[in-house]
């Protein structure tokens, strides 16, 4: 170390700023910064001065050790030499097991998590028509089975690891623990029946992360901790001057208060708002095929968002306060809302165009001279402002009709009797027929030129003609009517 680095270290080491320490020697704040930069040197009597504050010798000042007998050891700065005591055992057995039952947690709770979320949703088709919505009760004896076979593995590998940790403690407490520090680096050395065991030198820069927790000191590198009881090191300590040198490699731990416990609480609730808005939706539908009704009922998804906006707000309260996990809440409070709006807008968006007019299915009534039954729910979206535009035409509107089983029957029936519904498209006829006609997801369909008053033909001249397409689904007791414009070359 040079001789700025070597007054900088003690400065830290004794918590000084360079204007505290200029204070004591009566000089600039600017002289000190002069020094620790390399620019200039203190004086004699300066280092003198500096020599009785920081406590050492001015050999070591300068950066140099002291003649020192062949195979005698440089003096530390500080020794630290100390047994675990149980309690200190206690302690830290604690902060592990913390630590290993939320890694076991952790999955279980995103997994149980995606599958009320798969169960929630809906099952399609491989012709992408809609066929049931799963009931939450039907996840049910899924979750409990994956829970026991979790349960049960988790168990094994807590009872596996609480073994290995308590023979760890058992033999930890008859060790005997030396922490000697120099000016860049300490060593450590494990002792057992007065023998050394284990040593380690470990320069200050190799050290990858500082844990502050409220009974210990934990440095850590990639291979190995080391934890040092607080109750051993004074105010300032090597520990304290690692810890504000090298603030983005410390995290402070502190004891799970009441800010500690409403951070978890928003981050939990924030994570399962998506959830909580599904559940709102789906239980305020009454028919999930209903897609209008699904649509106005998307602006319950605005409802949890007050959760994920508190979990942001109380996030950067956390910054604030310099708790080191702030982040979470910022960040799943974010990614929430971001989900909960837009699922939400769709409110503003699917209402739009959607209504439950029934006017296309009592047009089609008076075209094909048959009575439709009641319907269970009409969907129909009008396409005349916004020119829903098809091969050579466009739409006018689209109609989704559900019937229950009885009313299913009863249209069944007429349709049967009717000479007016065919039940294939003929290739020829496909120039004149919706895109639904391309599918081949319909029992019976009709095609109807409302221009010349014909059912299923070619019109007689070349031209735009209006017509209206309705095709029926008996599996699905679903009738699909479409009215729209095309001109026929």
């Amino acid at each position: 170390m040079s001789i700025g680095e070597t007054i900088q270290y003690h400065r830290k080491r004794l918590g000084l700023s360079q204007e505290d320490l200029g204070q004591q020697l009566n000089l600039s704040r600017q002289t000190i910064s002069l020094w620790e930069n390399g620019q200039t040197v203190p004086t004699v009597d300066n280092f003198v001065r500096l020599k009785e504050i920081f406590g050492v010798s001015v050999d070591a000042l300068l950066g140099c050790e002291p003649d020192t007998p062949v195979g005698e050891k440089p003096q530390p700065v500080e020794t630290y030499r100390f047994s675990l005591t149980e309690d200190d055992n206690k302690i830290r057995y604690k902060v592990w097991l913390t630590a290993l039952v939320r890694t076991l947690l952790i999955p279980f709770v995103f997994l149980t998590v995606m599958l009320l979320l798969a169960y929630n949703g809906t099952v399609t088709s491989t012709k992408g028509t809609l066929v049931t919505q799963h009931d939450l009760k039907d996840a049910v004896p899924l979750i409990v089975f994956i829970l026991i076979v979790y349960t049960i593995a988790a168990v094994r590998t807590l009872k596996k690891n609480i073994n290995l940790y308590n023979r760890h403690f058992s033999q930890s407490q008859s060790n005997v623990y030396e922490y000697n520090t120099f000016y860049n680096y300490f060593t450590a050395s494990i002792e057992k029946n007065n023998e050394t065991t284990s040593f380690y030198k470990i320069y200050f820069e190799d050290i990858e992360k500082i844990e502050d927790s409220e009974h210990f000191f934990s440095l850590i590198r990639s291979d190995i901790r080391f934890d040092i009881p607080k109750r051993l090191l004074p105010e300032k300590s090597f520990c304290s001057f690692l810890a504000k040198s090298n603030p983005t490699k410390t995290k402070t731990v502190k004891k799970a208060d009441a800010w500690t416990i409403t951070s978890v609480i928003l981050f939990i609730a924030s994570f399962f708002s998506v959830y909580l808005a599904m559940l709102l939706v789906n239980q305020s539908v009454p028919d999930v095929h209903d897609i209008h009704s699904v649509f106005e009922k998307m602006r319950l998804f605005f409802i949890p968002l007050p959760i994920s906006l508190a979990s942001i707000i109380f996030g950067f309260i956390l910054k604030k306060m310099k708790y080191y996990n702030y982040k979470k809440n910022i960040v799943i409070g974010c990614i929430m809302a971001v989900i909960l709006c837009m699922y939400g807008c769709l409110a503003f968006i699917g209402t739009d165009t959607s209504d439950d007019s029934d006017a296309p299915v009592l047009a089609l009534e008076q075209y094909i001279g048959m009575a439709i039954p009641e319907a269970k729910n009409i969907e129909t979206t009008d396409w005349t402002e916004k020119k829903q535009t098809v091969s050579r035409g466009y739409i006018y509107y689209t109609t989704t009709v559900r019937f229950d089983e009885q009313a299913a029957k009863q249209l069944e029936s007429g349709i049967a009797k009717s000479k007016k519904w065919i039940h294939s498209i003929p290739s020829d006829l496909s120039s004149i027929t919706s895109s639904l006609g391309d599918s081949e997801d319909f029992d019976c369909a009709v095609i109807y030129n409302m221009d010349e008053n014909s059912f299923n033909t070619l019109p007689e001249k070349r031209g735009s003609y209006k017509f209206l397409n309705a095709f029926y689904n008996e599996d699905e007791d679903c009738l699909t009517i479409v009215e729209y414009l095309i001109s026929y070359k």
